[in-house]
């Protein structure tokens, strides 16, 4: 397993790695684009499988990425994505496709990124972790509907600190009646009231 820490290191050589950890390195939207035009200037999937190689994790944590940069990962090819404090807004939630674990904690995602998320709950994440964000009541009843009833992939939804109130909770509560897989639950630092 080799990591690579840093932009440069990967574009010399980005077949020789297997994770991607740039993290803490305050990398915008822009730099992100330019360092995707230098590895494949005809292309938005980067890094693309090879021979049999992909990456396996990529950190992008504590960076300044929005939703142009969340376009771009939208094609790389990485089960495990971990964008953690940035600046991902509801367009940004769509990076999460074909993703098996990812973590968009603190960022800014809201009622419209929960629901594009929430499309692809059915198909291969096993580990959705929104810590942080603003999706409300209505972010909880889209993940609910769409994404927890008769679930059978996602074993673990982190969604403390959320907004989240008495009705995203019964919606919630509803859903997990029909859902098997579910084992880890995290609703903490929420507007949960008495009757939720």
């Amino acid at each position: 397993m080799k990591i690579a820490t840093n932009i440069e290191e990967f574009i010399a050589a980005p077949t020789s790695y297997t994770q991607l950890h740039i993290s803490n390195k305050k990398i915008t939207d822009a730099e992100l684009v330019a360092v995707t035009k230098v590895i494949r200037p005809n292309s938005r999937s980067w890094p693309v499988q090879e021979k049999g190689h992909s990456l396996t994790y990529i950190f992008l944590d504590n960076n300044d990425l929005g939703d142009e940069g969340a376009a771009i990962i939208v094609g790389w090819s990485c089960e495990n994505l971990f964008i953690h404090n940035n600046n991902l807004g509801d367009e940004g939630a769509r990076c999460a496709y074909n993703r098996k674990h990812i973590s968009l904690d603190n960022n800014q995602i809201g009622y419209a990124g929960a629901a594009t998320i929430a499309n692809s709950l059915k198909t291969c994440i096993t580990t959705l972790s929104l810590n942080n964000n603003q999706i409300g009541d209505g972010g909880a009843d889209v993940i609910s509907q769409k994404g927890l009833i008769n679930n059978r992939a996602l074993i673990a939804l982190y969604l403390s600190g959320n907004q989240i109130g008495d009705t995203g909770i019964a919606a919630i509560s509803n859903a997990l009646k029909s859902n098997s897989s579910l084992f880890t639950l995290w609703l903490d630092s929420n507007k949960i009231g008495d009757v939720g």
